[in-house]
C-alpha cells in the first residue's frame, strides 16, 4: 500500500488498515512500518464483524494457496510481522465514497487474499 499512497491521495482517497491486534500493537506497527496512513485496532472485532469477515479455518489460514501468497509477498519485498489479535479473522478489502455507499468489497477467501492495489485505485476512481 505504500508504495502506491500518493496515487491513492491523487484521487481523493485515503487509505486506513484496521487490524485485530490491541491498540498498543497497531501504534507500534504504524511506527515501525512508518506507514503514511492511519493504522487503527479492532481488538474485539466488531469492524470485522460490520463488514462481514469471516474467521478463517485451518486451510484458509494455513494451507497451500495462502503460503504461496506469503512466498510471493516475501519475494516482492514485504515483511513479516508479528501476529496478534484474532489470528483466525479473513481479509477484507472496501472502498466507500464520501457519501458512505460501499462501491468496492473484497472479502478474503484465506488469509493471504488481499486486494490488488490496481483493483482498489480503479474502484477508488469511481465518481
Amino acid at each position: 500500500m505504500r508504495r502506491d499512497h500518493d496515487r491513492f491521495l491523487d484521487l481523493g482517497a485515503r487509505f486506513v488498515s484496521v487490524g485485530p491486534e490491541a491498540p498498543s500493537a497497531a501504534a507500534a506497527f504504524a511506527r515501525d512500518e512508518q506507514t503514511p496512513y492511519p493504522v487503527y485496532a479492532d481488538p474485539d472485532g466488531r469492524a470485522y464483524a460490520a463488514f462481514g469477515l469471516p474467521e478463517g479455518g485451518l486451510n484458509a489460514l494455513l494451507g497451500p494457496v495462502v503460503m504461496a501468497a506469503h512466498l510471493r509477498g516475501l519475494v516482492g519485498g514485504a515483511r513479516p510481522n508479528r501476529v496478534t489479535g484474532n489470528v483466525r479473522l479473513l481479509p477484507g478489502s472496501f472502498v466507500i465514497d464520501h457519501g458512505g455507499v460501499v462501491r468496492y468489497a473484497k472479502i478474503g477467501r484465506h488469509a493471504g487474499d488481499i486486494a490488488d492495489n490496481e483493483e482498489l485505485l480503479a474502484a477508488a476512481g469511481i465518481p
